[in-house]
């Protein structure tokens, strides 16, 4: 079977970005589609779904598509109008991961103006689309990168070669550091709002204290920039910079979890560390101040000595506590006050 492919470039987005509302089936079996015009020598409009309906780049006016035909019977009123049109995303004409639009190319190809607005070398690329400078990210070998049009990303990386790294092989050498004996380890970064840089051709890295918002899974990878608003020390014998065995780390200017219906549970081997300058139970409004447990113990513990010692009468007769078995107990749950597990910072 002879299958077609032609270059195509989008002049229309019109029935892109909403479903039909008005009951006439106008634009439900075409969810997602645009309408392009095939560069060609007998040019025709088409409209044309995105090959994948799972995973979908959906260009903007004036990229060119990769556009094949399929079997089911569409309404598209031009050329083999039997078949609906399906197309590839858009092919890098301007290298660029942010846009490749490049418009008028069917038209000054074929001088042929019909179906497209007239102006063509003006137009925007889209009714809210705005045109930035995004940097692309650095890659290395084997990566698997998942780039938007935002300066938002996924990447499915690897510890690189120290060796290589220091090298210059790349233009930028990774973040993350690791040992050449854990070279090819894996690494996910989800990294969303980077510095970009003047060209939309210079590459930019992961950082995770420079990024807006990110998430890293980690597996032998350390980041020796890593830093938090206080040290954790060497506590487990290495710092948080150090620190090079799998972990998650989360970092944005505000994290907030939620449980629509059930608990959040912070589950840990060893130790739980609330590493903040203050903390609020309960909600926003809470101004009850928490009590160190250990000045707390002191003070009882000077009370019950005096309870214990009694009082000197007119006579110089000593006057005892009349239940000196409530005493006694008050002494043994003492030992119990202070907690050996869970702690609070003194206030300096």
């Amino acid at each position: 079977m002879k299958v077609e492919f032609y270059l195509a470039e989008v002049v229309s987005i019109e029935n892109t970005y909403e479903y039909n509302k008005s009951g006439d089936n106008k634009n439900d079996n075409n969810l997602f589609s645009v309408t392009v015009k095939i560069i060609s020598d007998t040019p025709w409009l088409a409209t044309v779904r995105p090959a994948n309906p799972n995973i979908k780049q959906i260009p903007v006016i004036g990229e060119q598509l990769l556009i094949f035909p399929g079997g089911k019977e569409t309404q598209v009123g031009s050329r083999n109008s039997s078949k609906q049109w399906y197309y590839f995303p858009a092919y890098s004409i301007e290298s660029s991961i942010h846009e490749n639009s490049h418009p008028g190319l069917a038209i000054t190809s074929i001088n042929d103006f019909s179906g497209v607005p007239d102006s063509i070398n003006d137009r925007p690329m889209g009714n809210t689309f705005e045109d930035k400078t995004i940097s692309p990210l650095q890659p290395f070998e084997g990566d698997v990168l998942v780039e938007g049009r935002w300066g938002n990303s996924i990447r499915l990386g690897s510890s690189i070669s120290n060796d290589v790294a220091s090298e210059d092989f790349y233009t930028l050498n990774p973040t993350w550091k690791s040992t050449n004996e854990n070279r090819g380890d894996p690494i996910i970064i989800l990294s969303n709002k980077r510095n970009n840089k003047p060209g939309h051709n210079e590459f930019v890295i992961e950082d995770i204290k420079k990024d807006g918002a990110s998430l890293y899974l980690t597996s032998t990878q350390n980041f020796p920039n890593f830093t938090l608003s206080k040290p954790l020390g060497n506590y487990g014998s290495k710092s948080e910079s150090e620190y090079n065995s799998p972990q998650l780390i989360g970092s944005a200017d505000r994290i907030i979890l939620q449980a629509k219906k059930d608990i959040i549970a912070l589950d840990a081997k060893t130790r739980v560390t609330i590493n903040t300058p203050e903390l609020k139970i309960g909600d926003e409004s809470a101004c009850e101040a928490m009590v160190h447990g250990d000045v707390l113990m002191s003070i009882l513990m000077d009370i019950l000595n005096v309870i214990s010692a009694g009082s000197i009468g007119t006579a110089g007769i000593t006057t005892l506590p009349l239940d000196k078995g409530a005493l006694s107990n008050a002494f043994k749950q003492l030992q119990y006050l202070n907690s050996s597990k869970y702690f609070i910072k003194r206030d300096s």
